[in-house]
């Protein structure tokens, strides 16, 4: 399956940018580092131009801009999750985005889900409980409430939203007849747009400072790299499966990046956030199968 080793692919160098990016945020802003990668990463996109036939509609063009407003919230709800929290109490919690695919895609796309399906729901909810959990004594409603009420938390999941909605259109435009390479350069030029707005328009050109320091900007180059290609490859593994099925995949970078930050940043309670982590996938596996 040809789909599964560019979504494993696309996990891989996923992971590996969020272990980036939680290092890269104890220097610099959240913002700040959102729209220097993002901008960078537009500037490497140019070298898939010649590969476009630029040979889309109107609609789908619009419909790409709405994706980027969609995405470039969720990177920032992301980047401030990682910059607020432990990255692996954040990372497992996007392991939800295929979760609340499944229910657009029930709404909008009238797929209504089996009972295994519905077992994986729980099973991402149990994960993310198990996950959060400090004392079993305050029961499970408060614990619950709790998860909600965490700032970190509420970052994650709204980012896991904002993921899920991108992805639908995304999957969308990609199956109305629409070039693959057209629309990865129209929604990254789009994001980095987004991106470079927000950034002016609250802080003017003072952010561009930060990269007179070569430590942060190599830090910042080789998260635009690795985020190049995980988004490279996450659009590919969208176009060639079901979107659901290819994000669940594609969230097995959820594993990679709870272990390897919890070991490099000495994170609490690795085992148990792996243990829930590792549920929340079975969750998504489940889900898509």
């Amino acid at each position: 399956m040809y789909w599964f080793s560019i979504a494993v692919l696309a996990a891989f160098f996923s992971g590996l940018t969020s272990i980036i990016e939680k290092h890269s945020l104890k220097k610099i802003h959240a913002l700040q580092f959102s729209t220097l990668v993002n901008v960078l990463v537009t500037v490497f996109s140019a070298c898939l131009i010649p590969l476009a036939s630029f040979q889309i509609s109107g609609l789908q063009v619009f419909l790409i801009f709405i994706t980027s407003i969609t995405s470039t919230i969720g990177f920032l709800l992301v980047a401030k999750a990682l910059r607020h929290g432990d990255i692996s109490i954040s990372s497992p919690l996007l392991s939800t985005t295929p979760l609340f695919l499944t229910l657009l895609a029930t709404i909008f796309l009238k797929e209504f889900l089996n009972k295994q399906q519905y077992f994986g729901i729980v099973l991402i909810v149990l994960g993310a409980f198990v996950l959060e959990v400090k004392a079993l004594k305050q029961g499970f409603m408060a614990r619950v409430l709790q998860i909600f009420k965490d700032r970190t938390s509420k970052y994650a999941l709204l980012a896991a939203f904002s993921y899920a909605i991108s992805s639908l259109i995304l999957r969308f435009v990609l199956t109305s007849n629409a070039d693959f390479y057209t629309v990865f350069l129209l929604l990254q030029f789009f994001t980095g747009l987004d991106m470079a707005l927000i950034t002016i328009t609250r802080f003017g050109l003072e952010d561009l400072k930060v990269l007179k320091h070569k430590k942060v900007f190599y830090t910042l180059l080789l998260a635009s790299v690795t985020f190049f290609i995980s988004r490279v490859l996450t659009i590919m593994a969208i176009n060639l499966a079901f979107v659901a099925l290819a994000i669940s995949i594609i969230r097995l970078s959820t594993l990679f990046s709870t272990i390897a930050g919890g070991l490099l940043y000495h994170e609490d309670h690795l085992l148990k956030k792996t243990i829930a982590t590792a549920i929340m996938l079975l969750g998504v596996f489940l889900i898509n199968s």
